[in-house]
């Protein structure tokens, strides 16, 4: 540096991690501590389950924003979904389905619920 020239220019920051960047961007650390999304993982659906059947099951515990029916992957003749609540307490109550609830009375087992896994991080599928 000479005296009395301007100090040259910082670099540009590094981005922290935040909501608005991608979950694929973030370290399974930065996963692990960000804050949990009020996304559940639906299993045990019926084949051919609607939107509406499903939201007529969630919605009593709180708004819903989205619901997402996953195509059946094998054959063991049942579908996945995930519900988006507006809030996370909404959330946490529909988690009391879980193991509990049968989305007909024919169904042989309960539907499963809990919250969705982060960032495309597949938890152990007995966990």
């Amino acid at each position: 540096l000479q005296a009395g020239a301007p100090p040259p220019p910082l670099p540009p920051p590094i981005p922290s991690p935040s909501s608005t960047q991608p979950a694929s961007y973030m370290s399974a650390a930065q996963q692990a501590a960000a804050p949990p999304e009020p996304k559940l993982f639906v299993g045990g659906l019926n084949l051919g389950i609607t939107e509406q059947e499903i939201r007529t099951v969630f919605e009593p515990f709180g708004a819903v924003d989205n619901v997402i029916i996953l195509a059946s992957r094998g054959s063991s003749g049942q579908q996945c979904a995930f519900v988006v609540y507006r809030d996370m307490t909404a959330a946490q109550a529909a988690l009391a389905l879980s193991n509990v609830h049968k989305m007909s009375l024919t169904d042989p087992e309960p539907i499963v619920v809990r919250f969705a896994d982060k960032g495309g991080v597949k938890r152990k599928r007995f966990e």
